[in-house]
């Protein structure tokens, strides 16, 4: 048979040991908790400004599509001008070719 192991040591110096090692545990418990809640501040300020951009996003979009739309509609008016003033010189010339010059031509 084999002799017991004896431990000597001071119960005071391992409960110290002990106290200091729970102090530290407790120091990393505290600093973990300030950083959840600070981490809890940070998540709270980014969704904040996810909304912000997202309404910004949202607002271009809206500028943008009434821009386009405001350019259709400038050369749909334009085309309209053009044509019209390409009809409008093709029956004045039209008008007086048919009309004013060739009925002043001598006929043969």
């Amino acid at each position: 048979m084999t002799p017991p192991i004896i431990v000597e040591a001071k119960l005071e110096q391992v409960l110290s040991q002990l106290a200091q090692k729970l102090d530290h545990l407790q120091n990393d418990i505290n600093d973990l908790k300030v950083g959840q809640v600070q981490l809890a501040a940070e998540l709270a300020g980014n969704r904040a400004e996810i909304t912000d951009l997202k309404e910004a996003v949202k607002s271009l979009h809206n500028n943008q599509k009434a821009q386009i739309w405001s350019l259709v509609w400038t050369l749909i008016w334009t085309l309209i001008g053009v044509l019209s003033l390409a009809i409008a010189t093709y029956l004045v010339r039209w008008v007086m070719i048919d009309f004013l010059i060739q009925p002043l031509s001598p006929n043969p």
